[in-house]
C-alpha cells in the first residue's frame, strides 16, 4: 500500500510537471506567433524606419554645421590673404609715388614719410596708409 501511494504521489508530481512544461511550451509558441505576426512585423519595420530617419536627420544637421564651419574658415583665410595682397599693392603704390616726389621734397621729409610708410605697413593699418597716400598726393 505504501508503494502504491508513493507511486501515485510521484506520478501526480510527474503529471503536474508535464502539464507545466506543456503550458510553458504553448506560452512560448503563442509568444513566437505574436512576435512573427504581420502587424508586429510591420510595427517593428515602422519603428526601424523612424529611427533610421531620425539618425539621418541628426547626421545631416551635424554635417551642415561642419560644412558651415569649414566654409567660414576658408572664407576667413581667403579674406586675410586678400587683405595682405591689397596691403602690399597699396604699399607698393605709395612707395612709387614717394619715389616720384623724392626730388621735390627734403631728405628729412622723405625719410620721415618712408618711416611712416614702413610703420603703417608693418602694423597693417590700411586707413593710415590711405591718409599717407593722400598727403603724398597733395605734396606732389
Amino acid at each position: 500500500m505504501m508503494q502504491l501511494g508513493s507511486v501515485l504521489l510521484l506520478s501526480a508530481y510527474a503529471l503536474l510537471l508535464l502539464a507545466a512544461a506543456v503550458a510553458v511550451f504553448f506560452i512560448i509558441l503563442r509568444t513566437l506567433a505574436h512576435y512573427f505576426s504581420t502587424p508586429q512585423r510591420l510595427l517593428r519595420r515602422v519603428h526601424y524606419n523612424l529611427s533610421k530617419q531620425e539618425q539621418i536627420s541628426r547626421l545631416f544637421h551635424f554635417k551642415a554645421v561642419q560644412i558651415k564651419y569649414s566654409n567660414e574658415l576658408k572664407k576667413d583665410s581667403l579674406l586675410k590673404a586678400n587683405n595682405r595682397r591689397q596691403l602690399r599693392a597699396l604699399t607698393k603704390s605709395i612707395q612709387k609715388e614717394l619715389l616720384l616726389i623724392k626730388k621735390d621734397i627734403s631728405a628729412a621729409n622723405f625719410n620721415g614719410l618712408q618711416k611712416e610708410l614702413t610703420s603703417y605697413h608693418s602694423r597693417q593699418d590700411i586707413d593710415a596708409l590711405l591718409k599717407l597716400q593722400r598727403r603724398i598726393t597733395n605734396i606732389g
